[in-house]
């Protein structure tokens, strides 16, 4: 064993050793070899002192600063959707892609100047996701059918901006698939092309139906609020505007995480502050100070190539009326 022993190094010496005038000399390859060695050795050590300077046992947790709005609203949205091998859209679809940029400074429309606003307000980062809320929109509006939610469930806690002063109540919310609604039209019986304003995006919480969209609907001098039902006109009530010209819906959406989609947030009960309220002036004039151009009704049927099954005119003797509607500002 010793002479393979003594043989192998004397062929290791050879090999990485040549005459030069008598005397032996070291190749190229026995600097790589010994480089080689001393890096390993180097990160060998690193590890052990590491090792070593490791606290032994459990320690204490790392206390991290409270996380900021739109740190919840990232780790809400990741949780919503899961990653996927295929590449990203042009537009993401993916809420966890998103970003809430809140409106600031808010400019008056009327003066320029900057306001103090007593509840913060977003927009979506990307602003292309506002296309697929508008097509949404004219689906859930247009279409005797438009597409249902995945969840069938109660969304507990989404905050409510329309009390006044700085406090955020917060109310239960369910998705919904619109088979009735209800328009207003004006003494003639023409209908009112009612202008759309995307108010604010907030978070909310729920997994399955992570963001809410609250939009203004609103419908300058109504005099009749025709409901639609079952595919007919089923009834109507007279309206009457205490303090303004304008009556504005508060209209919400929940963006369906699993369906990819749009769909309509609804009301559980009664009793939600201002849900329609009477106002000055439509939204129009803030669609530039938001940073999010809306649209009307005709113009949304347009785009999207849909047809409004509420007619242009009715006979307002010809549908069964009940009792006054009264909304004050």
């Amino acid at each position: 064993m010793i002479r393979g022993l003594r043989s192998l190094w004397k062929e290791l010496y050879e090999y990485f050793t040549y005459d030069h005038y008598g005397k032996r000399k070291p190749r190229p390859a026995f600097y790589g070899v010994v480089l080689t060695l001393l890096v390993a050795a180097g990160m060998f050590a690193a590890a052990g002192i590491l090792a070593l300077r490791a606290p032994r046992g459990e320690g204490p947790a790392p206390t991290l600063p409270p996380p900021t709005k739109t740190a919840i609203f990232a780790t809400v949205t990741a949780q919503a959707a899961r990653p996927t091998n295929t590449p990203a859209p042009l537009c993401p679809e993916d809420p966890a892609l998103w970003k809430l940029v809140e409106v600031k400074p808010f400019l008056d429309p009327k003066t320029g100047k900057p306001v103090q606003l007593p509840k913060p307000i977003y927009r979506i980062d990307p602003p292309c996701v506002y296309q697929g809320l508008w097509r949404d929109l004219a689906r859930s509006l247009f279409l005797k059918d438009p597409p249902a939610p995945t969840v069938k469930k109660e969304v507990e806690n989404v905050p409510w901006y329309w009390e006044p002063g700085p406090e955020i109540s917060r109310w239960p919310f369910e998705p919904y698939q619109l088979n009735k609604d209800f328009l207003f039209y004006n003494r003639n019986g023409k209908k009112i092309d009612e202008v759309f304003t995307i108010y604010t995006v907030l978070p909310t919480g729920d997994r399955d139906y992570p963001v809410i969209a609250y939009l203004y609907r609103d419908y300058p001098n109504p005099a009749y609020a025709i409901q639609w039902e079952g595919g007919k006109m089923t009834k109507g009530r007279p309206v009457r505007l205490l303090g303004g010209t304008v009556l504005r819906r508060v209209w919400s959406m929940f963006y369906d995480a699993r369906g990819r989609r749009w769909v309509g947030a609804g009301y559980i009960g009664g009793g939600y502050p201002r849900a329609l309220h009477a106002t000055t002036a439509d939204g129009s004039g803030l669609w530039e100070a938001l940073g999010v151009k809306g649209t009307t009704r005709s113009e949304l049927a347009r785009a999207f190539g849909m047809e409004d099954f509420f007619p242009e005119t009715v006979d307002l003797k010809q549908i069964p009326m009940g009792d006054l509607l009264e909304f004050g500002p």
